[in-house]
């Protein structure tokens, strides 16, 4: 839920600061009634070229930073131990406490800070965006139990990339199909609005791993699996459905769902092999 606040506190934000940045502007603008001013000159209000230049780069460098700190949150919500988070939360408040402070103590040094703030924040932009994507799709997924009303498309299902694949990076969004070779290609767009690209998956046996929250399907690599593609909430249940679209190996137990079948099982052979609670004989060994 604090993830979901964010992202509302952020458009909360945003519509507020273009008012705010258009203000600042109209109140800087010429006044031809001041005495001794140029009346042709004071006349013209060039305020409007100001708000169309700086509002716009305003507003680019308010998302690109409010991805990243949207990003920690998501990190926070995955996170399963309390001193991660405690750190993730500091470390983002300390950043804005910095901002601040060196602004108060100079103005340049405080401007300087921030673009530098600003341009990390930039240089991360892409990857900020495709973890906040993510941590939404999971977390409305889980909110809304929308595994109850979803059932998968019988050609392409919307999933997202597990691990970078020929430079496409993790958490890449998109399409996953089969081709007419019988490759299974994910259909992405970058940023979800750039033109479609097509990542063809490497060849071999790929098998699904269901866990206790959400599900991925994996690659056989050698005596172990790796990770390809991450299914979202909606897709728990409608594993064995994908195994026949697709055509993949099958459908194994994976994380706390692997120990919880374990210890079913376990509990569950014991009344079988004829030991008693009591204290009685031991079974022989199972045929």
């Amino acid at each position: 839920m604090d993830t979901i606040g964010h992202k509302i506190n952020g458009l909360i934000a945003a519509g507020a600061f273009v008012p705010l940045i258009a203000a600042v502007f109209q109140s800087a603008a010429p006044d031809a009634s001041l005495p001794g001013s140029n009346g042709s000159l004071a006349a013209i209000d060039l305020s409007w070229l100001g708000n169309s230049i700086l509002v716009p780069v305003a507003m680019l460098a308010f998302f690109i930073v409010f991805l990243a700190s949207n990003a920690i949150n998501v990190l926070i919500l995955l996170s399963p131990f309390a001193i991660v988070d405690a750190a993730l939360k500091g470390f983002r408040l300390l950043v804005l406490l910095t901002v601040t402070a060196s602004a108060f103590a100079n103005p340049w040094l405080g401007a300087a800070w921030a673009l530098i703030v600003i341009a990390f924040a930039y240089l991360i932009a892409g990857w900020s965006f495709r973890l906040s994507h993510f941590g939404l799709a999971f977390i409305w997924d889980f909110v809304t139990l929308r595994r109850r009303r979803f059932q998968p498309d019988k050609s392409a299902n919307r999933l997202f990339l597990a691990r970078q694949i020929n430079k496409v990076p993790a958490r890449t969004y998109g399409k996953l199909l089969r081709d007419d070779q019988g490759s299974l290609v994910l259909k992405y767009r970058p940023w979800l609005v750039l033109p479609e690209r097509a990542l063809v998956l490497p060849e071999g046996s790929y098998t699904i791993a269901r866990g206790l929250f959400y599900s991925q399907i994996m690659r056989v690599e050698g005596p172990g699996l790796a990770a390809v593609i991450l299914l979202p909430p909606r897709y728990r249940g409608h594993e064995e459905e994908l195994v026949s679209m697709y055509g993949l190996a099958g459908v194994r137990d994976a994380g706390l769902r692997a120990v919880s079948r374990w210890l079913k099982e376990l509990f569950t052979r014991l009344p079988a092999s004829g030991v008693c609670a009591a204290g009685g004989p031991r079974p022989g060994p199972s045929p």
